[in-house]
């Protein structure tokens, strides 16, 4: 899959915070030539400079091939991304609760360092009138890792879902920004991967996903 580099100053009026929902607008504000990419298949990210931080906050567009409950409902099966995402080695649910918490454990192969544990705090919810599914997240704890977190939005588009997804890491390492560039890929391909399993999944295995379709309305 081609991924389409931009800095895209002129989308800073919707720059997300941690604090911050993502405005699905945000993808009206793509060029004409963007939209296409993404609508086409194309995973199109941008990239914005946090000040001192040594990665940048990506903002990633890609179209799914199904609905957005059914997107959401993989995502939401968080033990099973170690399956289709090579990076992670484990994925372990801690905690289930308050509400729509979910505490998960990971064990992450991080370019050339030593595999990364850490824990992630996920909540979800649903935009009715949308017909959206929202999920956010934030580092619970970690062996290195400084500081974590992130939102996607999986929102109806043309009989397709439009993903959006922003995150920022601060590795906690030292000489972070040399390798910044291979974090960015790696972060590229573990969307890509969970948007393949989603479309596997829709095509070829209805009986996991209705499953996890289950999981998510009980």
């Amino acid at each position: 899959m081609t991924k389409f580099f931009l800095f895209f100053w002129f989308l800073f009026s919707f720059s997300v915070t941690k604090a911050q929902s993502i405005d699905p607008r945000i993808f009206d504000q793509l060029s004409s030539e963007q939209r296409m990419k993404v609508l086409s298949g194309e995973q199109v990210y941008a990239t914005e400079k946090i000040a001192d931080a040594p990665w940048p906050q990506i903002t990633i567009f890609q179209l799914i091939k199904a609905t957005p409950e059914e997107c959401a409902a993989v995502s939401l099966d968080y033990e099973l991304k170690p399956q289709y995402s090579h990076e992670f080695k484990s994925a372990k649910i801690s905690k289930s609760g308050p509400g729509s918490q979910t505490e998960v454990d990971y064990l992450l192969s991080v370019l050339f360092l030593p595999d990364e544990e850490f824990t992630l705090r996920y909540d979800w919810s649903t935009n009715e009138a949308r017909n959206q599914f929202d999920l956010e997240w934030s580092l619970v704890r970690a062996k290195r890792m400084k500081k974590s977190w992130g939102r996607s939005i999986f929102t109806p588009h043309k009989g397709n879902t439009l993903l959006i997804t922003q995150l920022f890491t601060d590795p906690g390492i030292f000489g972070a920004r040399l390798f910044a560039g291979k974090a960015t890929s790696q972060t590229l391909e573990v969307t890509d991967s969970l948007v393949k399993q989603i479309e596997h999944e829709h095509f070829f295995d209805r009986q996991l996903l209705e499953k996890q379709i289950q999981a998510i309305r009980n």
